[in-house]
């Protein structure tokens, strides 16, 4: 694996409404860089949504299907960032 510890890392972001082809260019972007030998690591949004600290079962299903989860809102931002902090 090619590897120079200095240069800082390549950060890419992809974004756009569902359906709108982000996993196929993810896809077809580590495929590009895995021929180079070049690490890939993909985060996805969708994997920090912040918990829903609702214990009782009835509570926790109404408010989950009832909540927005494409506010900015629902994503734990620190956690996010703390993770790509750490990925550098």
């Amino acid at each position: 694996m090619l590897e120079n510890k200095n240069k800082p890392p390549i950060i890419i972001g992809i974004c756009g409404g569902a359906s709108s082809g982000k996993s196929f260019i993810i896809k077809w972007l580590k495929e590009q860089f895995n021929k180079s030998q070049i690490s890939v690591c993909v985060l996805k949004e969708k994997n920090f949504f912040k918990s829903v600290e609702i214990q009782n079962v009835q509570d926790r299903k109404h408010y989950l299907k009832n909540y927005d989860f494409d506010t900015f809102w629902a994503i734990d931002w620190d956690f996010f960032e703390s993770a790509v902090e750490n990925l550098k």
